[in-house]
């Protein structure tokens, strides 16, 4: 009966910590001191079996519980509305990423979800019509296209990788209007069409889309970008490119062995003859042959040297220094003989067979001073050039 009675005494003298107990805190006051079974109160401390209090703590389980505008807890561990999405991952190797942009049209198959970004750019890799592919993290949203129409402005969850080409960039996305191609549009991969462009000497880039080539020169070509669906690509150059701003053309020799051009073209890396309609210098003319001839975009008039043993010579002013990409000498290609040289073996100082000197080409920069001495022509042929993004000397 007496352990009865201590028994009753007992729970009533423990009444105000047993009732905290039950509902879940530890037997410490207010202030979260720890009792003798190492479990913590209402601020959060941990008990021995790890888990934690309805603060925001982690239990022994790894789940998280939020906390609402009341202080009161609810769990979010299993409600992945409330996360936000997982912004894109960098641009896979070979592609360069717009964050932020898609495009909704012209899909080349159907569209794959729970998919990974780098098995989306492995799907537009072995892809021939593939020119880029957007992903969306939401729903590991995969989409290829074949062009970019309608475009669509999204999230950071978001983004569109377009396809790379080897020594070339992108500006922005969209294209450049042009009324002039180096040659009529043609079906090509990407590859292909920037092999193609680098191997023509006055492409500065070219248009895709659809699997569509098109190489374009500078002229005409706008610096507005659009999306049209196709994408142009901007060639890069070599950093070594000469840089003047005086370009002369020489002969010396027989006086039979005089310049007879009808234009001599400068390009830039803008793709522009840098050289039509600036001012010339010249040595003696023929006749009543003006050095203007050479520059004024007209293969119909020409400027021809005066007949002379000493060093004959025509020098254009590019009003400043400049990269230059490549060099056009046009030659008046005629049988007639005369002083017994054909005209058009002249520049050439009678041809291949001739050990004389033929004409070459000297830049020289805002000083005045040489920067660079071409090799002597040594061939006949109606087109002389000087490409200086494969070599600093060579006539083709």
């Amino acid at each position: 009966m007496a352990a009865v009675v201590a028994g009753v005494l007992l729970l009533c003298s423990c009444s105000s910590s047993c009732s905290m107990l039950m509902m879940g805190g530890g037997d410490s006051g207010p202030s979260g001191s720890t009792g003798s079974t190492g479990s913590t109160g209402s601020t959060g401390s941990t008990d021995s079996t790890g888990s934690t209090d309805s603060t925001g703590s982690t239990d022994s389980t790894g789940s998280t519980d939020s906390t609402d505008s009341t202080g009161s807890t609810t769990s979010s561990a299993a409600d992945p509305a409330l996360a936000a999405p997982a912004p894109v991952g960098a641009a896979p190797n070979g592609y360069e990423k717009f964050g932020s942009l898609t495009f909704a049209k012209d899909v080349i198959g159907e569209c794959q979800t729970d998919s990974t970004l780098r098995n989306c750019g492995l799907n537009c890799d072995y892809n021939s019509e593939c020119m880029a592919f957007t992903f969306d993290t939401t729903d590991k949203k995969c989409c290829l296209h074949k062009n970019l129409k309608e475009l669509k402005i999204g999230g950071e969850s978001t983004a569109t990788f377009l396809k790379k080409a080897v020594n070339y960039t992108f500006s922005k996305l969209g294209d450049r209007d042009s009324d002039y191609s180096i040659k009529t549009p043609y079906n090509a991969e990407i590859s292909k069409c920037a092999t193609d462009c680098t191997d023509t000497k006055d492409c500065i880039g070219f248009s895709y889309g659809d699997g569509i080539c098109s190489l374009r020169a500078g002229r005409a070509l706008s610096d507005r970008y659009t999306v049209t669906g196709k994408q142009f690509y901007n060639r890069t150059f070599p950093s070594d490119l000469p840089k003047c701003r005086y370009v002369v053309l020489k002969q010396t020799g027989p006086s039979q062995y005089v310049i007879t051009t009808p234009e001599i073209q400068v390009y830039g890396k803008n793709g522009i003859n840098i050289a039509l309609n600036k001012g010339v210098t010249t040595t003696t003319s023929h006749g009543t042959s003006s050095g203007q001839n050479a520059v004024d975009d007209d293969l119909s008039t020409l400027w021809h040297s005066a007949h002379s043993s000493s060093e004959r010579s025509i020098k254009i002013d590019l009003g400043s220094e400049q990269e230059i990409t490549f060099i056009d000498v046009w030659n008046t290609l005629s049988d007639k003989v005369y002083n017994g040289v054909t005209v058009s073996s002249r520049m050439s100082s009678g041809g291949s067979s001739s050990s004389d000197k033929g004409a070459w080409i000297e830049l020289l920069d805002g000083s005045g001073n040489v920067v660079l001495t071409s090799k002597d022509i040594k061939h006949v042929s109606g087109l002389y050039t000087l490409d200086f993004t494969k070599s600093k000397d060579t006539w083709l």
